[in-house]
């Protein structure tokens, strides 16, 4: 797992319009590329005071899209969004059909609140939520609760963790036979 501040990345605690945007959109690649493949990136902007929705459009969207294509394989985490950047990534990502996690951390590193913004299935938020309060899950283990009511089958269970593994959204392993998901954070 990464931690990326933003401010400090990027020299700004304000990040505003496309051209912007542009200017920052390789050096958030750069960082985005290195360290592993399959490693969890936490994008901390816990000293930003603004971030404007076509700063984001021109950023992190096409980030999220090289995730969901396979063509990035990293998850992104969202850290410490004061409420107005919370907003703006909530009305883009909306815009886009995108999702991705928010954290509010306790302080840094530790703790805190999750949270799903942007757009997301009413069923595929219910198990989101369900595996990030469980923990770790397999598509077996979600039987109960609300899942039962509805009798949900197994297969339909695997093909929304399937999709929100591919969303970035989830990790998946394999352990014994079967896959088990978690959270892209701990």
């Amino acid at each position: 797992m990464r931690r990326i501040n933003l401010k400090d990345a990027l020299g700004s605690e304000s990040l505003v319009g496309r051209s912007m945007a542009s200017e920052h959109f390789p050096k958030l690649v750069a960082l985005a590329f290195g360290g592993d493949k399959d490693e969890t990136i936490i994008w901390d902007f816990g000293d930003v005071d603004l971030a404007t929705a076509s700063y984001i459009g021109g950023t992190f969207v096409p980030l999220i899209r090289m995730v969901t294509s396979g063509k990035l394989a990293r998850y992104f985490v969202f850290a410490n969004l004061n409420e107005h950047c919370q907003d703006e990534f909530s009305l883009v990502f909306e815009a886009e059909k995108l999702a991705a996690l928010c954290l509010q951390e306790k302080e840094e590193g530790h703790g805190g609140d999750s949270k799903i913004i942007g757009h997301l299935d009413p069923a595929y938020r219910d198990t989101l939520a369900t595996v990030l309060a469980k923990g770790r899950v397999s598509a077996a283990m979600l039987e109960g609760g609300k899942e039962k009511q509805d009798k949900i089958k197994r297969t339909t269970r695997i093909k929304r963790l399937t999709t929100l593994v591919s969303q970035g959204l989830l990790r998946r392993m394999k352990v014994g036979r079967e896959y088990v998901y978690e959270a892209t954070f701990n």
